[in-house]
Formats: structure tokens, C-alpha cells, sequence
């Protein structure tokens, strides 16, 4: 399942308007902190649909959002760094910028209906 999502995201670099920045999930912690850390390691590798480890790094201010998202765990809890490799962020609530550069949050739901009031044009996966 996580090199599925990891191609969801990775295509045109995630320049693309059908990229997903977003991924709504149900699981138990666990099995949610597994599937973050799958996913930004499949982010990492090399494919027809991105570009591996040498992609895209986030911008400086998303660099600076993500260290910010990472003293607040447990209630986010970031994998990866800003090296092109690709990040994941895990929250409950999607985050409050716009994930570019390979980062992708993963937002935790107890029931996908839980995802329908995100849902926008934004919001195309």
C-alpha cells in the first residue's frame, strides 16, 4: 500500500495538480506510524514516478514548519528530512500549509467520513 500512495505523491515532482498532499487514514496508532514510516521510504526510492532520493526538498519555510511539527509530537510526529528523500507527517488534523517539495501528510481518521469536510478542489485523491 505504501508505494501506491508514494506514487500518488511523487508524480511531475509533485508539481502536478493530481499530486496528493494529503491521505486521509484509518488505523490504530501503530498501524499508522508503520505506514508513515513505509511510505517515506518508499518516497526515497527511484521509480518511473519520481525521482528517489535526489527529488525535490521543501522550500525554507515548510523546512521551518516541519521543525515546529516535530516539537509538538506526540501529537504530530514527523519521518524523514528535508533532503529530497521525501517527508511524512503524521496529525489528526491536516496541517496548515499547503505540502510541497515531497511532503505528504498523513492525517489520522477514525471513519473516512471523518475526511469529507477537508474535501476541496485541493483535494483531488
Amino acid at each position: 500500500m505504501a508505494t501506491r500512495a508514494a506514487a500518488d505523491v511523487l508524480a511531475f515532482s509533485q508539481d502536478a495538480c493530481a499530486c496528493a498532499r494529503f491521505q486521509f487514514v484509518v488505523g490504530s496508532d501503530a498501524e499508522i506510524d508503520a505506514f508513515c514510516r513505509a511510505l517515506q521510504q518508499e518516497m526515497g526510492m527511484e521509480t518511473r514516478y519520481g525521482d528517489g532520493p535526489n527529488g525535490p526538498v521543501p522550500h525554507r519555510e515548510a523546512v521551518d514548519e516541519l521543525y515546529m511539527l516535530d516539537m509538538l509530537a506526540p501529537l504530530y510526529q514527523v519521518y524523514g528530512k528535508a533532503d529530497g528523500s521525501g517527508i511524512v507527517v503524521r496529525s489528526t488534523e491536516p496541517v496548515g500549509f499547503s505540502p510541497s517539495g515531497k511532503i505528504i501528510n498523513v492525517v489520522q481518521v477514525e471513519n473516512l467520513t471523518d475526511a469529507l469536510p477537508h474535501v476541496t478542489v485541493a483535494t483531488q485523491t
